[in-house]
């Protein structure tokens, strides 16, 4: 909801450039310990990102905890001005700068005191104190949110914010200023199209369609879960990967687990399928079987899609309900990643791959 309120207190002509969710002024949830917080635990929260407006670009942190001193006395130098709003938020604004290096930083900040006992920091940093792209006025307004107090409660069904995922391919190439937001847009229209059409496909938590960078490279993905059961899905999307090549069955190297299933489609994208099977599959630490299917789907472009894994004790897969590809300037790939600790990524041939259903049982 803390994410909402700030982006939502944005001029309109301000926004969050595109980067990993730890990157995009998303908080993280505060834990409620009701009177009964634990010595030394601080409920606190904070978010970080680039904001851009008209071409000009600022490294912009929000901090929100308690103000265990109150507010402070209004002395000269610590602040340029101190507003009172309606609802007795005290919020003070700073503009200044520091050297290092001979390198001239400037900074400008608004601080919130709520009623509640909440602080709440707004920080900009740039190279030029009149091209920030927030005015201090601006940065005032999102600090004195009455929706970024402690005390303010999340609203019964509220989504977990998201969380940074990863791009698995075989080589990493660019980084997230190569990725375009019309691409990412482009690409998360197909998938959300790709997955209704797909008969019976369940229900997930949020949109197929949710791609976000990871950070590292120019690639994008998204983490989902399947409503009402235990079974996770990944998408991956990235460039530059080399073309996947049949396994040699004969090869000692390819002795141990099961073989990948690679095939040419009709428009020329070279798709690569392998599922793990009950032997081979890991187990995890409540002692249920993990199962893996793993779908590499290679375009004429390069780029690749990159399809999940899946947990839990009998995999039954049922048959084939339809072909399903990506428009030619979107294909990509799928490939299967097991995290120790993370739900198991469910098997799933979307887009781009050929439609299958998978159930656990």
């Amino acid at each position: 909801m803390m994410s909402d309120a700030v982006r939502a207190a944005l001029p309109a002509d301000v926004a969050v450039a595109l980067a990993p969710p730890s990157s995009s002024l998303v908080f993280q949830p505060v834990e409620d310990f009701g009177d009964t917080v634990p010595q030394g635990v601080i409920p606190t929260t904070s978010a970080s990102g680039q904001l851009v407006r008209d071409g000009v670009s600022a490294y912009t942190t929000i901090g929100v905890g308690p103000a265990d001193a109150g507010v402070p006395d209004c002395v000269a130098g610590d602040l340029d001005s101190r507003t009172t709003m309606p609802d007795r938020t005290v919020v003070d604004t700073l503009d200044t700068w520091y050297e290092e290096s001979g390198s001239r930083t400037y900074w400008r900040s608004a601080t919130a005191y709520h009623p509640d006992g909440t602080r709440v920091h707004v920080s900009l940093t740039g190279n030029d104190l009149t091209a920030l792209p927030l005015g201090a006025d601006e940065a005032a307004a999102i600090a004195g949110s009455p929706d970024l107090a402690l005390s303010t409660l999340a609203p019964a069904g509220t989504p977990a914010p998201r969380q940074d995922c990863s791009v698995y391919a075989a080589s990493s190439t660019g980084t997230v200023q190569d990725i375009r937001r019309e691409s990412v847009d482009a690409a998360n229209a197909a998938l959300t199209a790709t997955w209704a059409s797909i008969p019976n496909a369940p229900t997930l938590d949020r949109p197929i369609g949710s791609l976000v960078p990871d950070g590292f490279t120019s690639g994008v993905c998204t983490d989902l879960d399947v409503v009402g059961a235990r079974i996770g899905l990944s998408v991956s999307v990235s460039g530059g990967q080399p073309l996947p090549a049949p396994v040699d069955p004969y090869d000692p190297n390819a002795a141990y687990g099961p073989l990948p299933v690679t095939r040419t489609l009709p428009d020329g994208s070279v798709m690569q399928s392998e599922d793990a099977g009950i032997t081979e599959g890991l187990v995890s630490e409540d002692g249920t079987t993990r199962l893996s299917r793993s779908v590499t789907l290679m375009g004429l472009d390069r780029r690749v899609f990159d399809s999940s894994e899946v947990s839990r004790r009998k995999l039954i897969t049922e048959p084939l309900v339809g072909d399903h590809y990506m428009a030619p300037e979107r294909r990509s790939t799928p490939k299967v990643r097991s995290w120790p600790h993370r739900p198991a990524r469910v098997p799933r041939t979307l887009m781009g791959c050929r439609a299958s259903r998978a159930l656990i049982h």
